[in-house]
């Protein structure tokens, strides 16, 4: 994708085009100029719906005319463009989620941290049965069950429960039949533990017509967090992957549903005990900075400015121009994650699931 980037200036190029001035001018301009001389940070902007919201989030100001978002905008090519960018010194910060912090954890330290209300998780993942199911369905024995899948690839539905199986050295392929859609999806095969995509999707119904089954979307009415739910209350599943706040959400009748733990001691709870009982948290997306670049005070302000456009622009930080565009829509607000770093972020569940979910090992300290 080419696209048109407006030109910054840097302050070097701003000094080399006045050291012909005189001194007496030269101070004087720089003691007026004072820090509008030097550049804000940069925010990588990944499409152009983005760089819109972002140039018109900048564009509110407080009475002294500084920025509410204090930031130049800068626009690449989707994440990957992005954190070269942010190597390459042409960018200082952008918002990614769990999986790219995985992903670029060698790069990166934290700014700050999305607070969607459970502090810096996005959302914990949990397997949900039947109250009263075979006592013997746990997570440590699902050998021979039927599952329900939000997605092949998703994290909730896909990557936390079989990067847990992974991780504990279990049967990644327990199951006797499954919906996860997309498992047919020759751009999945790989994530087909047991190279078998027709038992992982034969529990999928497709759209009312009978059409689309196990598609990864939507016309496949078991996609997705409450198409797995639907999974589990039609009868179809004995177990579901999703996330927490899909059992309890009103109209759902909790006394009907229990949570599968890791603890072998205390092996089920009510679905509003999530916090104790659950397959891992995942963490929220983060805003973050190049390693070799972030200084302290840097990703301080950030955080900072974060907060203070938040509370000056209300509607139009989380909601201009559609949903998710810079950072989630649901967040609440930022937390400061001054230069942490991505694993200690991540936390021992997700980086230890995640790990071994794509190398088929353990990673050192999980």
């Amino acid at each position: 994708m080419q696209v048109h980037v407006h030109q910054e200036i840097q302050v070097q190029e701003i000094f080399n085009k006045m050291k012909y001035l005189p001194s007496w001018l030269f101070i004087s301009i720089i003691i007026s100029c004072g820090v509008s001389c030097v550049h804000s940070l940069r925010w990588c902007c990944k499409s152009i719906n983005e760089l819109r919201k972002c140039r018109h989030l900048r564009q509110a100001s407080d009475e002294a005319g500084t920025p509410y978002f204090d930031f130049d905008c800068v626009i690449k090519d989707g994440v990957e463009g992005c954190m070269r960018a942010l190597k390459n010194g042409v960018a200082d910060v952008i918002d990614i989620d769990g999986g790219d912090v995985f992903r670029y954890k060698n790069d990166i330290v934290l700014a700050a941290a999305e607070n969607r209300g459970v502090d810096d998780a996005s959302y914990f993942a949990v397997a949900v049965v039947h109250k009263g199911a075979d006592d013997n369905l746990s997570l440590h024995n699902l050998i021979g069950y039927k599952s329900c899948h939000t997605s092949i690839g998703k994290t909730a539905g896909w990557n936390m429960p079989m990067g847990w199986l992974a991780r504990m050295n279990y049967n990644r392929a327990p199951f006797s039949q499954s919906c996860a859609p997309g498992a047919n999806n020759p751009e999945f095969l790989g994530l087909v533990p047991d190279n078998n995509p027709t038992k992982w999707c034969a529990l999928c119904i497709g759209d009312e017509h009978g059409d689309h089954v196990c598609d990864r979307d939507s016309d496949e009415r078991y996609y997705g967090y409450h198409g797995a739910f639907q999974c589990l209350k039609d009868g179809k599943g004995d177990v579901a992957f999703v996330k927490h706040s899909i059992p309890i959400e009103p109209g759902v009748d909790q006394s009907k549903f229990q949570l599968l733990c890791r603890n072998e001691t205390r092996p089920r709870a009510p679905p509003a005990d999530w916090r104790n009982c659950n397959i891992g948290r995942v963490p929220s997306h983060a805003v973050v900075m190049d390693v070799a670049r972030a200084t302290e005070e840097n990703a301080r302000n950030v955080a900072e400015i974060l907060n203070r456009a938040k509370a000056a622009l209300e509607f139009d930080f989380n909601s201009y121009g559609g949903k998710n565009l810079l950072w989630s829509s649901s967040t609440v607000s930022f937390l400061p994650r001054i230069l942490m770093s991505p694993r200690e972020f991540m936390g021992e569940d997700y980086y230890c699931n995640t790990h071994a979910l794509h190398t088929n090992q353990v990673a050192d300290g999980c």
